[in-house]
């Protein structure tokens, strides 16, 4: 065996190759850092730039035929000075009438509420004194006067004026840049992909542009008609608000479906007021109006037909973020968005992605980022879109709520609806119509009881609470320590000294904005959730027929699991709060408390939040039980807990159980969780949604959910001899 070959000495002199950090990566990533959090910082101001450039570029794409009309006749220079002074003057007349409109109507509404709540000129009772101290006519005159503002210029109201104006001057002078500079524009976005791609992106921009712009174009013609129409009939029978009114009407006549019903239902309540003549021809001319809408809406061959989902989805979101300005913008952008989405050149275009190799890219697993300055303009639009999209998401949170609840309604009224439509020989929209007629005479019914029987109740409960309170010191087990406590006088003290407190504060200057803030989101809710029942079967088959074609049975799977499950579940919660509410009901009635009808809708609407809401539905029942007496406080109390430890433990997994299997305490901590990220409607969304995560996990593991690969497993092969 040969020897090995010696094993050379280490040289001690040998030192190791080092080499120092570089600085340039680390200050990248410093500077990247610092961007981005100052990006951050004004994303709010970044993101109305940002719009203010798109409403300019959808004001001058609309306004395109104008500007080649006036170029062909007298060029180009004039035609962008005649255009911008044309947009200038109609916008500021428009603006001008409107503002004209809400500042007189809502200061005459004012007054006439200030007039009807400021009392007779004596106090004859503690509650007379309370109602005067809460200057309830002084809350809705200031807030009415606010409404002008907000509604045209934002939630700054008055003294956000000067900045709208500036915003509209800075829209103008964009459009007039973007008439002189259109064709360059344009030809440098198309650019933008290789010269083998450009005919397919100028096949797309042409159909978006005689779809879309053909569309929008028309529907403004078509509003503005209107509204000039029912302005004229309005000035000369002297309808207060002409112009207000009228817009309002025209706006929503071109909303498909369901714009005819929030158009004419103000002009309606108005119109009342005046004289039996003028009434009668104001709603003859606002039906006329609508009829003729109609027609022309089905009589007009229009390429392009957005429906109804889009349409509010899109008002939603953008009087969600900044108010009836952004929600004409989201309104342009929705039916741009329709028209890319259904357009035949659509899967032609991709966006134009750079070229790389392996050796001008940088890769991290599935992420690839270019060398160089392609790179560079890649990461800076990626985090000024991400940017722009978390301050929209940020300031437009409220359509999730809005559009959390309608989703849940929806799915709620999808049933009785299909009952109707089943007992009933008629189409899907009149029993949609039939039962929004049922829910609207009930909320009706409701709201005349409170007019009728609020403030007698209320009057009768602040009279009789001392009186109460002193029969409940003679009671056993808690009499003795009120007695000791003298529960009776601090009770009538207290309420001698309420008024002059109240006075002494805000009164209802605090909480009515909030009321009228929440109207406005009930509002929305109603309309959104109309909209879905009318049109989430077309929204979903839209959205499945964009799903590739090998993942279309996991699509169906999957939506089909969620709808059972989210119906089941609303149903299920439909039924239990109706029964919590005719408990209460009949408790009410049988006692006679009072204001029977307002106490069940409490009841009912509370009932949907999990766990606490049926106790907490039940409190303003014992309360008025307890005014009326030991007695009545007694019964109700026992029958209504009674009743919800029977809801709970029985009913409610006998009903909902099978539909969300999840136990109380998950239950609970869902509706913590909810509650905490977003109050009550968070607590009511959480849960069902928490049920169909689970549904859906256990369906993903079912072996023959589509697209799962199941191994057979194979029998043993027979022992040879």
């Amino acid at each position: 065996m040969p020897p090995a070959d010696p094993v050379p000495p280490e040289d001690p002199t040998a030192t190791a190759t080092t080499s120092r950090v570089p600085i340039r990566p680390i200050v990248l990533v410093a500077v990247a850092i610092g961007a981005g959090v100052a990006l951050a910082t004004v994303s709010s101001r970044i993101t109305d730039i940002v719009g203010l450039c798109v409403f300019a570029v959808v004001l001058t794409w609309l306004t395109r035929p104008v500007y080649n009309g006036i170029a062909r006749r007298l060029g180009a220079g004039a035609a962008v000075a005649l255009t911008t002074l044309l947009i200038f003057a109609v916008a500021g007349a428009f603006l001008g009438l409107l503002m004209s409109d809400l500042t007189t109507s809502t200061d005459h509404l004012a007054a006439s509420i200030r007039r009807a709540l400021q009392g007779g000129p004596t106090d004859t009772t503690t509650f007379d004194r309370v109602v005067r101290s809460l200057r309830l006519g002084d809350s809705i005159a200031n807030w009415l006067s606010n409404v002008p503002g907000d509604f045209v210029f934002g939630i700054n109201g008055q003294a956000a004026v000067g900045e709208r104006v500036v915003d509209l001057t800075v829209i103008v002078i964009l459009g007039a840049f973007l008439h002189a500079s259109a064709g360059a524009i344009t030809s440098g976005f198309v650019r933008l992909w290789p010269r083998s791609d450009r005919e397919p992106v100028w096949a797309l921009l042409n159909d978006v542009d005689r779809r879309a712009g053909s569309y929008l174009r028309r529907v403004a013609a078509e509003a503005l008609m209107w509204t000039a129409v029912l302005a004229l009939v309005g000035v000369a029978l002297g309808l207060p608000a002409p112009v207000l009114l009228a817009a309002w009407v025209g706006f929503w006549m071109v909303i498909p479906a369901l714009g005819w019903a929030v158009g004419l239902v103000p002009l309606i309540l108005v119109a009342i007021s005046l004289p039996a003549w003028k009434a009668v021809v104001m709603i003859a001319a606002g039906a006329g109006v609508m009829l003729a809408a109609v027609l022309l809406r089905r009589r007009t061959t229009r390429a392009l037909r957005p429906g109804v989902g889009v349409t509010m989805l899109s008002l939603a979101v953008g009087v969600a973020y900044s108010g009836s300005g952004s929600a004409v913008l989201m309104y342009a952008l929705g039916i741009v968005a329709v028209a890319v989405l259904t357009s035949s050149h659509r899967d032609q275009v991709s966006l134009p992605m750079p070229a790389y190799t392996e050796d001008t890219a940088y890769r991290w697993g599935p992420l690839v980022i270019p060398k160089g300055f392609p790179g560079v303009v890649m990461m800076a639009v990626t985090v000024m879109v991400t940017v722009i999209c978390w301050s929209i998401i940020g300031r437009s949170g409220l359509i999730i709520v809005w559009l959390s609840l309608a989703i849940l309604f929806a799915v709620a009224i999808d049933r009785p609806v299909d009952w109707v439509e089943r007992r009933l020989p008629i189409g899907r929209r009149w029993a949609i119509t039939a039962t929004f007629a049922a829910i609207a005479g009930v909320f009706t019914a409701i709201a005349i009881s409170v007019v009728h029987q609020g403030p007698v109740s209320a009057a009768k409960a602040v009279q009789n609470l001392p009186s109460v309170v002193h029969r409940l010191e003679r009671a056993p087990l808690i009499g003795g320590w009120l007695h000791d406590h003298r529960a009776g006088e601090v009770v009538t003290r207290e309420l001698q000294r309420l008024p002059s407190r109240i006075s002494r504060s805000r009164g209802s200057l605090n909480w009515v904005p909030s009321v009228g803030s929440q109207l406005v989101d009930v509002l929305w809710v109603l309309l959104l959730t109309v909209a879905l029942v009318l049109d989430g079967g077309r929204i979903m088959a839209a959205i499945g027929r964009r799903v590739p074609a090998t993942h279309r049975r996991q699509f169906t799977r999957v939506t089909t699991v969620s709808h059972r499950a989210l119906a089941g579940y609303a149903a299920g919660s439909m039924l239990i709060c109706g029964i919590n509410g005719v408990v209460v009901l009949v408790l009410a009635l049988v006692l006679q408390i009072g204001l029977a009808p307002v106490l069940a809708l409490w009841a009912f609407l509370w009932d949907f939040v999990p766990q606490v809401g049926g106790f907490i539905g039940g409190v303003p029942l014992c309360l008025l039980a307890l005014v009326a007496g030991p007695v009545p406080f007694v019964i109700a109390t026992v029958v209504y807990i009674l009743y919800q430890l029977f809801e709970t433990n029985i009913l409610y997994p006998a009903i909902i159980g099978e539909v969300i299997d999840i136990p109380a305490w998950a239950a609970m901590v869902a509706a913590l969780v909810g509650a905490a990220a977003g109050g009550v409607v968070g607590a009511v969304v959480i849960t069902p949604l928490v049920g169909v995560i689970r549904l859906l996990y256990v369906e993903l593991r079912r072996r023959d959910f589509p697209g799962r690969e199941v191994q057979v497993e194979r029998p043993p092969a027979a022992a040879t001899t």
